[in-house]
This record gives structure tokens, C-alpha cells and sequence, in this order.
């Protein structure tokens, strides 16, 4: 083990230790220790070659002038790596989006980053990992 030393803002800290003591983790060392294994296997794909799948979940503001059509156009622009997509309406002015992508790592990065764009996305969360290879 290596010991080392973390700045938080107060209120980050004060979330943190309140998700850490309904969840029953020990300590905070676990957590974040716990918190930055998922960030590395969350964004190990961006920095690699090859091809990708998962899912990207977008939640935004439906009542944003042109938002439906900003996000059409994108996934017609992407319509080779979206293999299937749903929408739902969480309220008056709130819709979520789940797009299911596959497709080479540059492109499914130039799709993130497009939504990334979007005036109005309150919300762009990314579950992609590498496609396995058909000897795994």
C-alpha cells in the first residue's frame, strides 16, 4: 500500500463520508480507493484502440428549442455505431435517451463528445468497454 494525501471540498467530503456510512463501507481509504477502480474501468477505452459497445444514457431539458433535432441529427450522423435506442419522458420539460453504440473507439468518442455539445443535456453518462474478441 502507498499512502497518499487527498484535497476535497467540504461539501464533497460531507457526501461522501453520508453515501460511505448508508452503504456500510469501513472507511474512506475503501471508497475512494473502490471509486477510482470504477473511474479506471470506466475511461480505460477513451485512450485505446479497437472497437467498443455499451450504452450511453442522456438526460436533458425537452423543452430546449431544437434539442429533439440537435439529437436526431446526431444520430443520423452516427447512425453506423447507434444499434438501438429508446426515450423516455421523465416529466414536463425532462426526457432520458439510452443509445445503444458500437463502433471504433474515434468514433464513439466523436459521438460523446457531439452530445458533450448539446446545450440542454443535463446528463451524459457512458457504459462502453472494449467488444470482446471472440476468443474470450
Amino acid at each position: 500500500m502507498i499512502k497518499t494525501g487527498i484535497a476535497f471540498p467540504y461539501n464533497v467530503l460531507m457526501e461522501l463520508d453520508e453515501v460511505i456510512r448508508k452503504l456500510g463501507i469501513p472507511n474512506r481509504s475503501k471508497a475512494v480507493v473502490e471509486a477510482t477502480m470504477k473511474y479506471i474501468a470506466d475511461n480505460v477505452w477513451v485512450y485505446e484502440d479497437g472497437m467498443v459497445v455499451g450504452a450511453l444514457s442522456i438526460i436533458y431539458d425537452d423543452s430546449r428549442k431544437n434539442i429533439q433535432e440537435k439529437l436526431l441529427e446526431i444520430k443520423n450522423m452516427y447512425s453506423h455505431s447507434i444499434n438501438a435506442a429508446i426515450n423516455l419522458s421523465l416529466d414536463d420539460d425532462k426526457s432520458i435517451d439510452v443509445w445503444i453504440v458500437k463502433g471504433p473507439v474515434k468514433i464513439v468518442k466523436r459521438l460523446i463528445e457531439s452530445l458533450e455539445r448539446i446545450n440542454g443535456v443535463y446528463t451524459l453518462r457512458s457504459m462502453i468497454t472494449h467488444k470482446p474478441s471472440k476468443n474470450t
